[in-house]
């Protein structure tokens, strides 16, 4: 039941990269994030429908856990600071070594 989830990612990053292609004429710059499990309303949803899906979702990363919201900050910050001004058509992963 995951294929519309996974396409429409798949989707994303190619966007991203086609954005940022399109826009490096005008000096803007297209990143995106890929979050890994981290505590949502979405996540806390499926831990409704699906009993231990938050444990499984902390067992296929190398950390063992889901991520409280606030740990995505620093990515956030970092690509939208000028610490990351030759970063383009980029996307972050933050997901504790998933897969």
């Amino acid at each position: 039941n995951l294929g519309m989830y996974c396409s429409s990612k798949a989707a994303l990053q190619a966007l991203n990269r086609v954005m940022a292609a399109e826009w490096a004429p005008l000096k803007v710059r297209v990143n995106a994030l890929a979050p890994g499990p981290f505590r949502t309303d979405m996540m806390e949803d499926m831990e409704q429908r699906f009993p231990g899906f938050m444990q499984h979702s902390a067992n296929v990363n190398m950390q063992k856990r889901v991520a409280e919201p606030d740990e995505i900050v620093g990515a956030v910050l970092f690509l939208a600071s000028d610490a990351s001004s030759f970063v383009t058509a980029q996307t972050l992963s933050v997901c504790g070594g998933y897969g």
